[in-house]
């Protein structure tokens, strides 16, 4: 167990770090103005994260774990928003006509289906709603709490899983940038759903998809990731990580069923996004497992126990 969870922790932060390097040469080579303030929340945030995830503090050891991972993830998901930000400024083309294209090919309607949601009662748009905003706020706290309950394993393998997908959303993000579906629905059909619905993260695309000299900031960072979707992601790692729980197992899928309802209507997403994200989970979760067991069959790795046993056997 030790060797797994050494293994999922050092991946996460070599991830986490891996992706504050692209943000900061990114932030280098573009164009944009960078704002700091002093009394920034999002910059105090990360400032205490960066310490509990790094400096040796008189805690216990599953409060560590908590504090190590939530840092490590809350650092690398910073740098990750300054990526998905900073690549509209590459101007590439916008994806929105593919992705729609792509919706058709597999027989899916996702304007059509928004304005299914959008006549629905108030208290169920305002259910899946909730499901949707609470994405993040559950899974930091479905974190936490394995790191509590000892589950270092299943703690450390979600936290990589989060930071390799993230990682991986953003880059292909700025590859196919794109408004979502949003940009073919009526008028008619967004005054249906709840304010903001599709269009919440448009300013900030458009500030640096076509503004001259964007400012970017710690509290201004929105998520601008259409395809693929980075909230299936979360919300398929927060129901693994409850998945040898069955109570908990079925409050974790209860949520995620209402928020994947929310999606579409809300996030403004393609349903090609929706199954992106889901291959992006897939590929990392599954492909964790195999690279610790190559890493613990690799010579180095034989070498660095040897070392380790001689040490402590003299």
């Amino acid at each position: 167990m030790d060797d797994a969870v050494r293994f999922y922790r050092r991946a996460t932060r070599t991830l986490a770090l891996v992706s504050l390097g692209l943000a900061l040469t990114m932030i280098a080579t573009s164009d944009v103005r960078l704002q700091i303030s002093a009394g920034s929340s999002m910059l105090a945030t990360t400032v205490l994260a960066m310490v509990i995830g790094v400096v040796p503090l008189p805690i216990g050891d599953r409060m560590k774990d908590a504090g190590a991972a939530l840092g490590d993830i809350w650092l690398g998901g910073l740098a990750c928003g300054f990526i998905s930000l900073l690549g509209l400024r590459w101007h590439l083309p916008l994806a929105d006509a593919a992705l729609l294209q792509a919706d058709r090919s597999i027989g899916l309607d996702s304007a059509s289906y928004a304005e299914w949601i959008g006549h629905r009662p108030s208290g169920f748009q305002m259910g899946i709603t909730g499901a949707y905003n609470l994405t993040t706020p559950i899974l930091f706290v479905s974190m936490a709490a394995a790191a509590l309950l000892g589950r270092r394993v299943v703690l450390w393998r979600a936290a990589c899983s989060f930071m390799g997908s993230l990682l991986t959303v953003c880059v292909i993000s700025v590859m196919t940038p794109a408004k979502g579906i949003g940009v073919w629905v009526s008028s008619e059909t967004l005054a249906l759903l709840p304010p903001g619905a599709m269009t919440y993260f448009w300013p900030s695309f458009e500030q640096f998809y076509r503004a001259a000299t964007p400012v970017l900031s710690f509290d201004a960072i929105d998520g601008v990731v259409s395809f693929p979707s980075f909230h299936v992601i979360m919300g398929l790692i927060g129901v693994g990580l409850w998945r040898d729980r069955p109570v908990t197992f079925a409050l974790a899928s209860g949520w995620f069923g209402l928020m994947l309802m929310a999606t579409i209507p809300l996030g403004g997403h393609y349903a090609v996004d929706l199954l992106g994200g889901a291959l992006i989970w897939a590929g990392w979760h599954l492909g964790l497992p195999r690279l610790l067991r190559l890493d613990l069959s690799s010579p180095a790795w034989r070498s660095g126990r040897t070392v380790e046993g001689a040490v402590l056997a003299a």
